[in-house]
């Protein structure tokens, strides 16, 4: 299936992308750590016009409050060293962004957990752009 990866060092399957897997349902989180993060690597350089950010409906909304979101192309701490556009803090979050970069990084600071259920982003320029 395509949100599975095989970790060849740790010799078992790892669920990565349920935040793009086009089902809103279905969620990914990290553990509680200080200021939790997570990456998509989008292959190439785009212009990205908007990120929509889709949050747990059933519980826990809070997880989102002051989450950032970081375009760029660098791996400098992760990628979260990469420009921050602003913070997402409701349910389904639709931002505009009009930066260009590989990576999406979505983090929130602090010590707490990360809760995504989807991501999306789209390129283009606005009344031109496509979900990626």
């Amino acid at each position: 299936p395509p949100n599975i990866k095989w970790d060849q060092k740790k010799k078992k399957k790892l669920i990565i992308i349920s935040a793009i897997d086009n089902i809103d349902t279905t969620c990914t989180h990290t553990k509680n750590e200080i200021n939790p993060w997570w990456r998509l690597d989008l292959m190439d350089n785009y212009y990205i016009s908007t990120v929509t950010i889709t949050n747990r409906a059933d519980c826990c909304p809070e997880r989102l409050d002051g989450a950032e979101i970081h375009i760029g192309n660098s791996l400098e701490n992760n990628g979260n060293n990469n420009p921050t556009h602003c913070g997402a803090l409701f349910h389904s979050t639709l931002i505009g962004c009009e930066m260009i970069g590989r990576y999406v990084n979505i983090i929130v600071p602090g010590d707490r957990y990360l809760t995504l259920c989807e991501v999306e982003v789209y390129r283009g320029f606005p009344g031109n752009s496509r979900c990626m």
